[in-house]
């Protein structure tokens, strides 16, 4: 429970940032669904609000560790994540590639500050890190003072429409960590992911399994992922107060029958928590 002092707090301070940041938002195919995405907002802000304050404080609690890892973001010197680092020498199907000597990351989805990291030894590592709530999470930081290194401060985009604003084969690598299930249509935000991504090139998605049904489908959290008999699945059920649909996609299928993907490009690491799935051609 929020204390009304602080809801209220919140409150304005929402108000304020809708007001600054309401035309960066793009209406995609589906204007109802891109409404109702923004109302759902209102349940983010408090979680959003306490974990900046948190982090800017510098929290001296031993063990927290969300606030130890919002401090460790922005370390300009935090080195890049050894997972990206292992998909970058070799593909999802073994293959390796000679060492790169400079690699370009999209981190989708990356929340107020990209948690990828930036440095590797020896190589030149650009990161661009993307968010819808980009304009919101950069007034954030700013009313909390919060700075650090340019590579962690995400635009603003849509998942949806990542081609449209990098175009084709663009990036080395996409990251994409406990995001894509707040999409308006996290398909389409995994289809644009590959058009982004250069040919052969991996998407890695980590996610909490089920996500949209652990947390009732509260705020932004509509969607889950799961692996099903080996198969990556979204789902969500249909909702009578939404007007939305049940939906349940067969992602490997899916991406095939549009040709961004062989049949056997996608790889998966059950981890509790997250689940960590890798998609590439």
């Amino acid at each position: 429970m929020v204390p009304r002092l602080v809801s209220s707090v919140l409150q304005a301070l929402r108000v304020s940032w809708a007001g600054q940041c309401g035309s960066q938002h793009h209406d995609l195919h589906d204007r109802s669904a891109c409404q109702q995405w923004r109302n759902d907002l209102r349940d983010e802000f408090p979680l959003l609000f306490r974990w900046m304050q948190n982090g800017s404080q510098r929290a001296t609690v031993v063990g927290d560790d969300v606030v130890a890892a919002f401090v460790n973001t922005l370390d300009p010197e935090a080195p890049l994540k050894p997972r990206l680092r292992e998909l970058l020498l070799s593909d999802v199907l073994g293959n390796t590639a000679d060492d790169p000597r400079k690699v370009r990351i999209l981190d989708a989805g990356s929340g107020p500050v990209s948690s990828v990291g930036s440095t590797w030894s020896g190589i030149d590592v650009e990161v661009v890190a993307v968010d819808a709530l980009a304009c919101e999470y950069n007034a954030m930081r700013g009313h909390f003072g919060i700075v650090g290194p340019a590579w962690t401060v995400p635009r603003v985009a849509e998942v949806e429409s990542l081609s449209g604003v990098f175009g084709l084969l663009a990036f080395d690598v996409v990251h994409c960590e406990n995001s894509l299930d707040h999409a308006i249509d996290p398909v389409l935000g995994l289809e644009e992911m590959l058009k982004v991504v250069r040919l052969g090139g991996p998407v890695i998605l980590r996610h909490i399994v089920n996500a949209g049904a652990q947390h009732a489908y509260a705020g932004l959290r509509q969607w889950n992922m799961d692996i099903q008999d080996g198969r990556f699945i979204i789902w969500r059920p249909a909702s009578d107060w939404r007007g939305t649909p049940a939906v349940w996609v067969d992602v490997m299928s899916h991406l095939v029958s549009l040709g961004l993907l062989a049949a056997e490009g996608v790889e998966i690491r059950s981890v509790e928590p997250p689940a960590d799935v890798v998609v590439g051609e």
